[in-house]
């Protein structure tokens, strides 16, 4: 049985909420507020221009479609809610027996 008297060591518990906290501030900060996006979007291009200075690709250069993307665009829906989502499936409207395109 433990010690009743004895007194727990928590400062790492403590600390940890204390970074969290700081985490989420911080993150709330820069999704809610303007000046966060604005900081952001600072961010993001100090990044791209390091990835760019490292030999990395933008996303201008894989705007195009390959070859490959566009066989897979072209492929028929795999399933018969995709079908029927790009209409592509015809369904018997049970008033008049007649096919009608959806």
């Amino acid at each position: 049985m433990k010690n009743p008297f004895e007194r727990r060591d928590n400062t790492v518990l403590i600390a940890s909420l204390a970074l969290g906290t700081v985490a989420v501030g911080a993150a709330t900060y820069f999704v809610l507020s303007e000046k966060g996006a604005a900081l952001r979007q600072r961010v993001t291009d100090q990044f791209s221009r390091v990835r760019n200075l490292f030999g990395g690709s933008t996303l201008e250069e894989h705007t195009e479609p390959t070859l490959e993307y566009a066989r897979k665009k072209a492929k028929k829906p795999k399933t018969d809610r995709e079908a029927l989502l790009h209409h592509e499936i015809l369904h018997d409207n049970p008033d008049n027996n007649e096919v009608v395109e959806s």
